[in-house]
């Protein structure tokens, strides 16, 4: 006992204690007891609160199925002649995609061939020129067909038959190993019937998991349903306006690091969702279908924008909770993943944010945040900007095939010509103040509501790459 008391008496009690105490709290923080989760997401919540984002821009259109549509036009579903006229009105007005927060599972019921055996009393004469008349869901299909329109499907918690007929999911390359052990896992697959798959853009998943106590603070970009990888309706949407076939799902030993498309890069947690950082519930980002279909809103409130159409009304049951409003229509959810990722807003929290603050050294780098994320380092190196009044500038500008010559201010499109997947640079915000590896001082403010961020660097190992997370997505 001699050596060890000679041991304690070196070492010191304090630094023993603090050594004990270390092991304890990183014990702690692996294990992740539900205690620990609910204040980590509580304190991600109050961040929300203390500094939402500011909706400068309205790159995003989200045509409401609200109260006034449904008293003027009748009761959901609609006939889908009239979503064909829908989608048909929105495309002559310029939008750029069209994305639907809905699932069409079922045949329409009100398709003439399906009438002909519901109605009573019909003879057979009428009978017969009802079941020559085009279904409803060919109508709508013709719509799809000539347009850009991404369909809404759903993961559902447990598996059922798919249609035959079904197109194959939408080309998924992956880099740096398998990400589907990380991802959400749905049982099943809830899609829409097959001609309208068949004559669509793309389809992507629209679910949205709430957390443990109801409210929404993230989504999955990419996740699997019933044994096939998907990506969510907002990522398709970018897929399909960027002009590409394949979504790119980068991975590593620790987990899902993004997804990405040519112009627009999505950094994720390790099961690759996003959090979302929330705007206050905003009006202006709706318009009501029925003044679409009536021809009341200008054109140039849809032109070059992403629309998103859902539903608002009560009745319908898409409301969700999020850290700043206790009511939000589900479609502006995926608005605002979409705002986040075109106004270069995004939260990121790296895969490998946990090791580095679990990892024990001398020297620590204390890192200031600011409310503004640096433009993320694109598929082809390049960086995404929106253009003027919040508008999305579309084809070729998005492929960086565009002369100088045809380049306006704030187009989007690359801004150097490195190939496709050159550069996995982890986001970072802008002009973050290190302090400690450099014996400089901290400020006496943190340079943003959010304040601070105590983060252990291992020496040398991280010493060139900087770290610069945000401190509300580092936490949660």
């Amino acid at each position: 006992m001699t050596w060890l008391s000679r041991l304690a008496r070196g070492f010191g009690l304090a630094r023993g204690l603090a050594f004990i105490l270390l092991i304890a709290l990183a014990a702690l923080r692996i294990a992740d007891p539900i205690p620990i989760q609910e204040l980590r997401v509580r304190v991600f919540d109050l961040f929300q609160v203390m500094h939402p984002r500011e909706a400068t821009q309205r790159p995003v259109v989200i045509v409401d199925i609200d109260e006034k549509s449904l008293k003027a036009i009748g009761q959901w579903p609609w006939p889908r002649t009239r979503v064909a006229d829908l989608i048909t009105r929105l495309t002559q007005m310029g939008a750029l995609v069209v994305a639907f927060d809905i699932v069409f599972a079922e045949p329409d019921r009100m398709s003439p061939n399906i009438a002909a055996d519901a109605f009573r009393d019909l003879d057979e004469a009428t009978r017969a020129k009802l079941r020559a008349l085009p279904s409803n869901d060919t109508v709508l299909a013709d719509a799809l067909s000539q347009s850009r329109v991404v369909l809404g499907e759903s993961g559902l918690p447990f598996a059922v038959a798919q249609p035959s007929g079904m197109q194959p999911p939408v080309g998924l390359a992956t880099m740096g190993g398998d990400p589907r052990p990380y991802l959400l896992n749905f049982p099943g697959l809830l899609r829409n019937v097959p001609v309208l798959e068949q004559a669509a853009s793309g389809r992507g998943l629209f679910t949205i998991r709430a957390e443990r106590d109801g409210i929404v603070r993230r989504v999955p970009i990419v996740m699997q349903a019933q044994g096939t990888v998907m990506p969510s309706l907002t990522l398709e949407m970018l897929r399909v306006v960027s002009g590409s076939n394949t979504v790119l799902v980068r991975s590593d030993h620790a987990g899902v690091q993004n997804a990405s498309v040519p112009g627009f890069v999505i950094p994720t947690d390790r099961n690759g969702q996003l959090w979302i950082h929330f705007a206050p519930h905003d009006s202006a980002r709706y318009v009501s279908a029925a003044d679409v279909l009536a021809g009341q809103i200008p054109a140039d409130r849809v032109a070059r924008r992403l629309v998103l159409i859902g539903t608002s009304a009560v009745g319908l049951l898409d409301s969700k909770t999020t850290p700043i409003d206790p009511v939000m229509p589900g479609v502006e959810v995926h608005a605002q993943v979409l705002e986040n990722v075109l106004t270069e807003s995004v939260l990121s929290s790296p895969n490998y944010a946990i090791g580095v603050e679990l990892t024990p050294d001398e020297k620590f780098a204390f890192v200031g945040c600011e409310d503004s994320i640096e433009p993320q380092v694109l598929p082809d190196g390049g960086r995404a900007r929106l253009g003027q009044a919040g508008q999305v500038p579309a084809g070729p500008a998005l492929r960086g095939d565009v002369r100088p010559a045809d380049r306006g201010p704030g187009d989007l499109m690359p801004t150097n010509n490195r190939p496709f997947g050159s550069s996995d640079r982890p986001p970072r915000v802008r002009r973050a103040t290190e302090v400690g590896s450099s014996g400089a001082k901290p400020p006496a403010k943190p340079c943003c509501p959010m304040v601070g961020a105590l983060v252990s660097v291992k020496r040398g190992q991280f010493r060139k790459a900087r770290l610069y997370v945000r401190v509300a997505a580092r936490l949660a």
